[in-house]
């Protein structure tokens, strides 16, 4: 199957490394780069669908940069509509549903199963309060971001390890 076209504004990728590192090695040398509060966090998509991003944790704006596509901080997908990123940002795990956003360090729920045929319900809730709530078409379980916000929500050892580098 062919390749489709580079959208407008993407630097083709060098045949032959092209100088870049190829051990996820960031200029620190231990894998991660220093959080540079003038850039964004970089993420990449979840389910394989996009480009590496960089992503701005105030106003939510992604912004493809397939130039860190070794490195990242979380990842990012769609649920239902809505845009979902999932990252670790000044050492918090955070998550941003469409416009709002919450740090799952704290007491956090996460719900997610099928409610119905091919209908997933994704829910989140913060101190017992509901966070968001959102009702889409069913994917497979390893596409899909809600379920993996909610098996490292669930898991203390995945929640203290993911994204952390």
């Amino acid at each position: 199957m062919p390749m489709p076209p580079m959208p407008p504004g993407m630097p083709m990728t060098p045949a032959v490394n092209g100088g870049a590192r190829t051990n996820g090695r960031g200029p620190q040398g231990n894998g991660r780069r220093g959080q540079d509060p003038e850039r964004g966090i970089f993420v990449r998509p979840f389910a394989g669908f996009g480009v590496p991003a960089e992503f701005d944790p105030i106003t939510g704006a992604l912004r493809a940069n397939p130039s860190e596509a070794a490195t990242h901080d979380g990842v990012y997908g769609e649920l239902g509509g809505v845009s979902v990123v999932f990252y670790r940002h000044d050492g918090r795990l955070v998550l941003r549903v469409g416009d709002r956003t919450v740090e799952l360090d704290g007491p956090v729920g996460v719900e997610w199963g099928t409610v119905g045929w091919r209908t997933t319900r994704f829910a989140v809730a913060v101190g017992g309060a509901v966070f968001c709530e959102l009702t889409y078409r069913s994917v497979p379980e390893e596409m899909d971001i809600g379920a993996l916000v909610r098996a490292v929500v669930d898991d203390p050892v995945r929640r203290a390890e993911i994204f952390a580098g």
